[in-house]
């Protein structure tokens, strides 16, 4: 009897368990698209780090994911990430009777975002529209389901996050300018430093045209490089295409380079025409200027949602004609 006893309750622990892991491997939360008006985060996406780089999505799709929030990740990405190659498991539903279009935005900044329709013949790759904005376009038909895979290579620099999004079509544009100008005011002083830079190159080529020392283009030069980091830093703010992430990558840092050497070269070249260097110093006017843009950090685009705006120190020489 007691035999008998343990057996049932041996076999109903098995039944048990057996129902709680087929529900735990069929159970999928979906995001309905229906249920929002304008634009939805999607903090429990399923996220897949590969770690070797050498997996397909398909091969992919048998690993164990792990919610978006289970890494307790702040702001940016960890460093380690920027290198590897992310999956991100999207799974949406349309319960209107209605086709709709929504957007997938994984965050900033990507330089690749490849998106896979999972069907039952296996994973459908989808053209890829995000180059540009770093947007892409999803179809859905009335009262289906649909699941994706979403493979995604990070820009390299430290300031990526992973902030997964779906947004409506018709609120596409309201979102761009919202996350565009949600630091307007930092945006105005950096445009209006550009501006200023702009002024100083007028300056150096005039002297060099009614000169015609070799000092004065040499800064020009080197201001031109600071005016370029300095714009297309704010102008590409805040987005995610492929141009974004090519000036993050190398453009920033190269202009960054290339300035340091045209200023070397006019040092050299001012110090050359001075008795010495009190003198060449009176001849100049240093310029401390808080910048947000350091050797490190030259090929990042800055974000507002982070306390990522740490002041050094840059000084700019401003020659004056003896």
């Amino acid at each position: 009897m007691k035999a008998l006893k343990t057996s049932t309750l041996l076999l109903l622990l098995s039944l048990v368990s057996h129902l709680l892991k087929a529900q735990s491997a069929d159970t999928i939360v979906y995001t309905d698209v229906a249920a929002f008006k304008d634009s939805v985060f999607l903090p429990n996406s399923l996220v897949f780090i590969d770690c070797s780089n050498n997996l397909s999505p398909q091969q992919a799709l048998s690993k164990k994911w792990l919610p978006l929030t289970g890494f307790n990740i702040k702001s940016n990405i960890p460093e380690a990430w920027i290198t590897k190659r992310i999956y991100i498991r999207l799974d949406i539903t349309n319960t209107a009777s209605t086709p709709d279009s929504i957007y997938f935005f994984p965050g900033i900044s990507f330089r690749s975002i490849k998106t896979f329709r999972i069907t039952n013949n296996g994973l459908q790759p989808i053209a890829d529209q995000s180059q540009a904005e770093g947007y892409q376009p999803l179809e859905i038909a009335p009262t289906t389901k649909q699941s994706y895979v979403i493979e995604l290579h990070f820009t390299k620099t430290v300031f990526n996050y992973l902030i997964p999004q779906l947004i409506k079509k018709n609120y596409l544009a309201k979102f761009k300018k919202i996350s565009y100008h949600k630091n307007a005011p930092l945006q105005a002083v950096s445009f209006l430093f550009s501006g200023v830079l702009l002024m100083m190159i007028i300056f150096s080529l005039a002297n060099f045209s009614l000169s015609r020392k070799k000092e004065f283009a040499l800064y020009g030069l080197y201001v031109s490089c600071m005016f370029l980091l300095f714009f297309f830093s704010t102008y590409f703010e805040k987005s995610a295409g492929v141009t974004t992430s090519l000036f993050s990558s190398y453009l920033a840092f190269a202009l960054l380079a290339t300035g340091t050497i045209f200023y070397i070269a006019f040092t050299r070249k001012k110090l050359r025409r001075t008795s010495c260097g009190i003198s060449c110093a009176m001849m100049a006017i240093a310029v401390t200027i808080p910048s947000c843009i350091s050797v490190k950090k030259a090929a990042a685009i800055m974000t507002p949602s982070t306390k990522l705006w740490k002041v050094s120190p840059t000084i700019i020489i401003m020659p004056v004609r003896p």
